[in-house]
């Protein structure tokens, strides 16, 4: 397979632009909810100062681990640690490999798999060499060859013309509260049961990332209504010409049996990721399904419906003009 000429840098660079502007503005409106906190609770300029240190630390050195974040709250596995077989293994890197190929994409991309068994992937990464693909287990072992290439070309486009690296950022930011909300809980509940099992030592150091835990909580509470903000920032339309761009790369036959399969057989995922959803290939918890008009304006993506209907068209004008 021949690797497709380099298109679409306005879309990388527009994808950058929009990155340094999300991250500022994340620290402006975190700033002003600490002001207007204080205005209200008349604590002189505490909550500003928390908010918005705590914003701007997460934009300076919060961005470079938010990968790795997503990847632990969705129990994502390296490829080489997952339960899958190896000749699944195999496939999946040997795709991989190819797509990287066709893209002309020389940096490293890793490959996960997330434990869940609907079908689905997504993308995360902002630095070269730290992006990340991960694939469902219900993807690798629903699909044909043909339809988790599309999946995963689908991914590396995004990767490519830095989608994901803008949506990664969003993430990071506007979605940060939640994220950290997410871990912070988790922590609480493994510190509350081990609480029950150690010596009075052990117990004071349990004690302390316990009250830890809880500070992080009501901080990334009070940060909440910015985070949901987060799905505001994201054009739907775009996934529509991803679609398209792969659907022609991989066959429309291929791609579209994915967008059918999702609508017919869709699995929720067992958590409510609606901070992170425009990360998602599809919607997380199968909300979209039978909807055949874009969404609202808070949504990460256009229905499945419409998504199978834009793909069936361009079979159309393939088929016309073959003809």
């Amino acid at each position: 397979m021949t690797s497709i000429p380099i298109k679409m840098r306005d879309r990388r660079r527009a994808n950058y632009i929009a990155s340094v502007f999300v991250s500022l503005l994340f620290v402006f409106i975190s700033t002003v909810l600490g002001f207007v906190l204080d205005r209200i609770l008349r604590t002189g300029a505490l909550f500003t100062s928390i908010l918005s240190v705590t914003a701007a630390l997460q934009v300076l050195f919060g961005l470079s681990v938010v990968s790795y974040v997503i990847a632990k709250i969705l129990q994502g596995q390296p490829i080489v640690q997952s339960k899958i077989s190896d000749w699944q293994k195999e496939t999946l890197e040997k795709i991989l490999l190819e797509a990287r190929e066709v893209f002309n994409y020389t940096y490293d991309v890793r490959l996960f798999i997330m434990p869940h068994y609907s079908i689905n992937a997504l993308s995360v990464g902002i630095h070269k060499h730290e992006h990340l693909i991960l694939v469902t287990l219900g993807a690798v072992e629903k699909l044909s060859d043909n339809q988790l290439r599309g999946l995963i070309y689908h991914e590396m486009f995004h990767i490519k013309h830095g989608d994901t690296d803008y949506l990664t950022c969003l993430s990071g930011t506007f979605g940060a509260p939640f994220l950290v909300y997410t871990l912070a809980l988790e922590s609480l509940r493994n510190v509350r049961k081990r609480l029950k099992k150690h010596n009075d030592e052990v117990h004071k150091k349990l004690v302390s990332r316990m009250l830890l835990s809880i500070f992080v909580l009501v901080l990334t509470t009070l940060m909440k209504p910015v985070g949901l903000l987060s799905n505001l920032f994201v054009n739907p339309k775009k996934d529509l010409e991803v679609d398209l761009q792969v659907a022609s790369m991989v066959g429309v036959q291929h791609y579209a049996a994915i967008l059918e399969r999702i609508l017919s057989d869709c699995v929720p995922l067992t958590q409510n990721y609606f901070f992170i959803r425009h990360l998602f290939f599809s919607h997380p918890n199968c909300k979209d399904l039978r909807k055949k008009k874009l969404n609202n304006l808070i949504s990460a993506y256009p229905s499945i419906q419409e998504r199978i209907d834009s793909v069936r068209l361009l079979e159309r004008k393939e088929g016309s003009e073959g003809n």
